[in-house]
């Protein structure tokens, strides 16, 4: 696992703790937006991390000996937590922290039709 730390612009770190504002939003206000993009969602965690580095590092996370990462609180995680990543947004998100190891986690399709569907139950 890469463990390069990456410097980030303000522009970036902006980004990332918008991103974590979203993700409470969509969880508190928009759950069936969540609920339609978990359908959606692929995958598996790989355990590198970088979810849990966004705008900051969790108090929680842990590292094993052989490099991978481990919540320390997780049967009793937040719902931010519980959720990641909601959508393809969270993944460029998640990429600005660790660029060079893939998220195991990925979205079929666009997700332009579900948009649409969405938007038109409001």
């Amino acid at each position: 696992m890469s463990r390069a730390k990456v410097e980030l612009s303000e522009g970036q770190r902006f980004r990332l703790l918008m991103g974590k504002v979203r993700r409470f939003f969509y969880i508190v206000f928009r759950p069936r937006y969540v609920a339609q993009w978990r359908k959606q969602r692929r995958g598996m965690c790989r355990h590198c991390g970088a979810c849990c580095k966004l705008a900051h590092k969790c108090l929680h996370l842990r590292t094993r000996s052989d490099g991978s990462s481990y919540c320390a609180i997780y049967k009793v995680r937040p719902p931010n937590c519980r959720a990641f990543p909601i959508d393809p947004v969270d993944l460029r998100e998640r990429d600005i922290i660790n660029p060079n190891t893939p998220c195991g986690y990925w979205f079929e399709g666009d997700g332009r039709f579900l948009k649409r569907r969405w938007r038109s139950r409001r």
